[in-house]
């Protein structure tokens, strides 16, 4: 995955191992942290937008097609799951020890 300036078009980083296929990407409202949701390999990856390594990982069951941080509460990730069976999930987490 690479993240670009929009302003000046220059690369800015590459995030190595976020998978084959990232469906959404989000961003922490200081931008601190980054998130990544891995359709295929059906997991969310926390990482740390300074170095661009990754922090951890949470796999799941089935797909993962959307993520974002609550801009009201900077702790808060939400993640949307497929769900098996075609019935989808709302997972939340709440990010600590990152200071």
């Amino acid at each position: 995955m690479k993240l670009w300036e929009v302003a000046t078009g220059r690369l800015v980083g590459t995030l190595a191992d976020a998978g084959s296929w990232v469906e959404s990407v989000g961003f922490s409202a200081e931008g601190r942290l980054r998130a990544s949701a891995s359709y295929y390999h059906g997991r969310v990856c926390l990482w740390d937008v300074g170095s661009g390594k990754r922090v951890c990982c949470r796999a799941f069951d089935s797909a993962v097609l959307a993520v974002s941080f609550d801009p009201r509460r900077p702790e808060r990730l939400l993640a949307a799951e497929a769900g098996e069976v075609g019935v989808p999930r709302i997972w939340e987490f709440t990010i600590m020890g990152l200071d």
